[in-house]
């Protein structure tokens, strides 16, 4: 296997993680603001971390798997559509 062909499946894991991370960060740090009055920055870095993890490997995944661009950005894109669009 080429050298490019990993580091391209990997570079689309990332940006596909960009968008959910930045999401689940939104979301995180609204409802934590709101429940306890001020913001949580070790939680939300946390979720930071593990959104962009997870959302990296899904995208790669789906990107060695040949199947349409960016899975977890459009997923993610939905769900802040059908549920979270008034934050």
């Amino acid at each position: 296997m080429p050298f490019g062909k990993p580091v391209g499946y990997a570079l689309l894991g990332l940006v596909d993680a960009l968008v959910p991370t930045a999401v689940a960060v939104a979301v995180v740090f609204q409802l934590w603001s709101w429940v306890t009055g001020y913001p949580r920055l070790e939680l939300v870095l946390a979720v930071a971390g593990l959104g962009l993890a997870a959302g990296f490997v899904l995208g790669a995944l789906a990107a060695v798997r040949g199947g349409e661009p960016f899975p977890v950005t459009r997923a993610a894109v939905a769900l802040w559509k059908r549920y979270l669009w008034y934050i």
